[in-house]
């Protein structure tokens, strides 16, 4: 593979400034007012607005009219305006800051009863001809009449009605403009460009009721908005996020690796092979925490704070009753987490306890879903605990807390953090201390409480305490599909299966990419789980996760084997030159850190392109990919200025190992590279000596 170098012209990224963000919002709504699609945001003369709509109604969102002081309010200066005909009332609070429009509002209902609801953030726009950004690489023409929107589709196509990202970016020739929510408090929004409307929202979907204590009849949002150049809208976008919420993508861990999954590495001829730095260890099974110590390598003991599987014993039948009847049981003879789960368990619809009952292909046992935010109270249950003080109960023993020796854990790890997330709780004394607001059934309107917000608030308090005692938390199923977990997740990982019905389909690039942004500077970890006889897709495995700096490693299958990866040599042995080629790259790349902006210029067009650290701090490189069937001469032009070069350099692709000097006399050289179909490539940039 030849590397060489040639001078080109100028490829600068151009600078947006902040005046036409804050001349937009200091101006009033037109009577009628078009934008050009070319036109710059100056020029856009609208003003952002909250309103709301009851979930029910077909009609158009409700500004607040004339602003007057009520009870609710008075011990604030802003005011609080009603919703004509609705009783509702809206109390927002706007500010600039930092070229940051940032703007909060509370939607609080007058008729003391339960009310299901959508507030959002309107700014009126006619983008026509501009382009949507679904994700850093994925964008769309902005056509009149249409509607634009990323939305999660979770389990069974059961719709969440949330966005993937907590932004959304419009732009067109001459700058971006990113809508935005906070990381924390985490809320569920849906950012929507409403063609036939003209306008993009950030829309909330709340339950106000009563009996909550912390959002008595009111819930509450918050959003932002920003400009950024439009090259790489979405991606300047990400870059600015991550300076607003530098603690929230803080990185607590030191040198990455690959994640074991229960089995002991002393089983394993030469583990060092392999990259490890963290294992996952069950409760009961702590003895081998000392030889990963020894190995380097980091030990999280196990959790699911948000189920209780059980076995149904003797010959019941299957049933919900059958499960019901052995739980409390167990509960009046003194099981923890039996009576835990009848404190903690999700009330559905019907009104009966939470429980999955479909065939699940790895266990016979049964999933009770239950909620773990640690704040439920026992109620009709006096003596007995919660959920999440019974697993912060038997975490403590094992960590080293409250007065139990240590066993030289580095943490916790929380297993399937978005399961059962999706699940509706209309139990309402969960209801009353929630820290988060309630929501609503799409079908129905019932107000309810979604069961994910009792996980991130045991995640957040969890992650609070670890981080106290210098211990870190390491989760599976993090930011699958949500972004909430985000600030409270130092090591976040995912299994995947990547056959389907014997077919090769790997982790689509918009999913590898979601992985990626989320989880910004810190290590993110892949699982495959398979059958391994067939390794003819194993080192394409390798290269995708080269090339979104992942790690890669293996559990087992949950249909078709059952057998630990690495409990079979022959699987392991068959690919170790593997973890020996691309493990330490990949940990070069997650060493120099992430980078959402390349600030390169890749051709052809189809080239995929990531870029890692900085010339400045001399760990400078880029993965690329070519999707293509064709074999493709690659040029990568370099924004030297951006990227901080040095006046010599050298650039080396690191899997073919061929080192080129660059003539760096000039601006923007090139380097040119020619990748095989479907092939991937490391690009490392090296000052010359």
């Amino acid at each position: 593979m030849m590397v060489r170098s040639l001078v080109v012209g100028p490829a600068r990224s151009s600078a947006a400034g902040v005046a036409g963000l804050l001349l937009l919002f200091a101006l009033t709504p037109p009577a009628a007012s078009a934008a050009s699609p070319d036109a710059p945001f100056a020029s856009v003369s609208a003003k952002p607005e909250w309103r709301v709509r009851p979930a029910d109604a077909q009609s158009a969102f409700v500004p607040a009219g004339d602003a007057s002081h009520d009870s609710h309010n008075s011990h604030t200066s802003h005011p609080t305006a009603t919703v004509s005909g609705l009783g509702l009332t809206l109390t927002p609070d706007t500010q600039v800051c930092d070229s940051v429009w940032r703007s909060h509002c509370t939607v609080r209902d007058t008729t003391n009863s339960e009310r299901a609801v959508v507030l959002a953030l309107c700014l009126p726009i006619n983008a026509t001809g501009w382009t949507w950004w679904d994700d850093p690489e994925r964008h769309r023409t902005i056509e009149s009449g249409q509607v634009y929107e990323n939305l999660v589709e979770w389990y069974h196509a059961q719709p969440v009605h949330a966005s993937y990202y907590p932004l959304a970016v419009i732009s067109n020739s001459h700058t971006a403009l990113c809508m935005a929510v906070p990381l924390q408090p985490a809320r569920m929004v849906r950012f929507r460009y409403d063609g036939p409307a003209r306008e993009l929202r950030a829309e909330f979907d709340f339950g106000l009721s009563p009996v909550s204590s912390r959002f008595p009849s009111c819930a509450d949002a918050e959003v932002l908005l920003f400009e950024v150049p439009p090259e790489w809208a979405f991606r300047q976008a990400l870059a600015r996020y991550y300076e607003l919420y530098t603690d929230a993508f803080k990185r607590r861990v030191g040198e990455g690796g690959i994640w074991m999954p229960f089995t002991g590495l002393g089983s394993i001829g030469h583990p060092e092979d392999f990259g490890f730095a963290y294992r996952e260890v069950a409760i009961d099974a702590l003895s081998t925490v000392a030889a990963d110590e020894v190995l380097g390598v980091s030990s999280y003991v196990y959790v699911e704070p948000q189920t209780n599987w059980r076995t149904l014993r003797g010959e019941a039948e299957s049933t919900h009753d059958s499960y019901l009847a052995q739980l409390q049981e167990d509960a009046a003879a003194g099981d923890r987490k039996a009576q835990a789960t009848l404190v903690s368990g999700i009330e559905r619809e019907d009104g009966g306890l939470d429980l999955y009952l479909d065939p699940i292909a790895w266990t016979k046992d049964a999933p009770f879903g239950v909620n773990a935010d640690p704040a439920v109270s026992s109620g009709a249950y006096p003596g007995w605990p919660n959920k999440a003080s019974y697993e912060m109960a038997e975490l403590s023993r094992v960590l080293g807390w409250n007065g139990h020796p240590a066993t030289g854990l580095d943490g916790v790890y929380v297993d399937s953090m978005e399961g059962w997330g999706v699940l509706r709780n209309y139990r309402k004394d969960h209801w009353r201390v929630s820290r988060y607001p309630l929501t609503f059934h799409h079908d129905t309107n019932r107000v309810c409480l979604m069961n994910f917000w009792g996980t991130c608030a045991f995640v957040e308090d969890l992650a609070a305490q670890l981080h106290a005692r210098g211990m870190t938390l390491m989760g599976n199923g993090s930011f699958h599909r949500l972004w909430q977990l985000a600030p409270f997740v130092d090591i976040p990982g995912m299994e995947y299966g990547w056959y389907q019905d014997g077919a090769w389909s790997p982790v689509p690039d918009e999913q590898f990419l979601y992985l990626r942004a989320l989880a910004g500077p810190r290590p993110y970890l892949l699982l495959m789980n398979n059958d391994f006889n067939d390794a003819s897709h194993m080192e394409e495995y390798f290269q995708r996760a080269l090339f979104y700096g992942c790690y890669p490693s293996m559990f087992h299958g949950h249909t078709g084997t059952s057998v630990p990866y690495f409990s079979n040599p022959a699987w392991y042995n068959r690919d170790r030159p593997l973890f020996q080629r691309y493990v330490p790259q990949i940990r070069r790349l997650d060493k120099a850190g992430w980078r959402p902006v390349p600030r390169a210029a890749v051709s052809p067009k189809e080239i995929r392109i990531e870029r890692w650290g900085d010339g400045a701090t001399d760990d400078l490189a880029f993965t690329l990919h070519n999707p293509s069937p064709q074999e493709q001469q690659v040029s990568l032009q370099l924004d030297e200025g951006a990227l901080h070069l040095s006046e010599a350099f050298t650039a080396r692709e690191e899997l073919s190992g061929i080192t080129s000097a660059v003539d760096s006399s000039a601006a923007d050289p090139v380097i040119r590279l020619r990748l095989a179909p479907n092939a991937y490539a490391m690009v490392s940039i090296s000052p010359s000596s």
